[in-house]
């Protein structure tokens, strides 16, 4: 399944809060596709937190 038309979407709830992502994990996603999205939440989430790293290091310099 492409869910390539998905990306809108998907990209607004990778911003979300982790308590608002893993609401809509438990209680609006089927448990496979909840699956599937967690590792590029995750992924997201990590880049988020290194771009916001690197800029307050940038800051400090």
């Amino acid at each position: 399944m492409k869910v390539s038309k998905y990306d809108k979407e998907l990209a607004k709830i990778y911003a979300l809060p982790l308590e608002a992502y893993k609401w809509i994990m438990t209680n609006r996603m089927k448990p496979d596709r909840a699956k599937a999205s967690v590792k590029r939440y995750v992924k997201n989430v990590t880049q988020r937190n290194n771009e916001k790293l690197s800029q307050m290091q940038k800051n400090d310099v």
